[in-house]
């Protein structure tokens, strides 16, 4: 039977029994789409969503200022209280420049925030809540512009299509799959000292655990040696009392070894 083998045509066992552990994972490589999880590409998809509804809020404001010069100037006396004179000078000369390099701008920052949440970067999702907190600050000011024409409705319907595709793309980066794709990984060395010292290594698969060496046994006390054979020994002389008539010859002593 085959053995599935690696992306370089080695198994996993042949890896293992050479003690290799595998490699550990960078936090800072990026993962890309196909290890991202449902959520992620959920929120990427709707970060895209929004920049093409960037676009449509461009080409309506490109619309009313080359279309519709009487109407916008009725919308900057009630919006922005001036004189009906002013109103038409400046609706007349309104300048497309703006608009397209808010529309580019605000439609790279989508497209950039998609890839960069795609491929797992943290800080990311964090600059997306921020951008998203700032567009509520700008759809919350568009309200005050409903005193005027229908150019103000207009704004508010797409600027809250805006705000609502940034709320359901944050909603779906801030659940539970996506923060663990976003969590960066530690090294094994790391994840081994934050174990705690307590905690023993496990071995790599197919390896053999070190074993303990033995204590050193302790040398037996060296044996006195046998005579030889047809050898008689003598046993050592021991101290006995001597008989009273040999007494003197000893200068007073008791004892006296005997002779062998």
């Amino acid at each position: 039977m085959a053995k599935s083998t690696t992306a370089r045509g080695k198994t996993p066992a042949a890896t293992a029994a050479r003690g290799k552990a595998p490699a550990a994972t960078d936090s800072t490589t990026p993962r890309g789409w196909a290890a991202a999880p449902r959520t992620v590409r959920q929120a990427v998809w709707l970060m895209l969503a929004g920049a093409v509804a960037t676009f449509i809020w461009g080409i309506y404001q490109v619309v009313v200022t080359l279309g519709f010069r009487s109407a916008l100037a009725d919308y900057y006396v009630k919006v922005d209280h001036i004189a009906k004179s002013k109103a038409i000078s400046d609706a007349s000369h309104a300048s497309l420049l703006p608009i397209i390099f808010q529309v580019i701008v605000a439609a790279a920052l989508w497209v950039l925030m998609a890839r960069f949440n795609r491929d797992g970067h943290g800080w990311a999702r964090i600059v997306a809540t921020v951008f998203f907190l700032i567009w509520s600050y700008t759809t919350y000011g568009t309200f005050s512009q409903l005193s005027g024409n229908w150019i103000g409705p207009g704004n508010l319907v797409i600027d809250l299509l805006i705000w609502a595709i940034g709320c359901a793309a944050l909603a779906s980066l801030w659940r539970a799959d996506s923060s663990a794709y976003f969590r960066p990984l530690m090294p094994a060395a790391a994840n081994s000292a934050a174990a705690g010292p307590g905690t023993a290594s496990k071995p790599a698969a197919g390896s053999k655990p070190a074993t303990a060496a033995k204590p050193a046994t302790t040398a037996k006390p060296a044996t006195t040696a046998k005579p030889a054979a047809g050898s008689k020994s003598r046993p050592a002389a021991k101290n006995r009392r001597l008989p009273a008539r040999d007494r003197g010859r000893c200068n007073g002593s008791a004892t006296w070894p005997h002779p062998p």
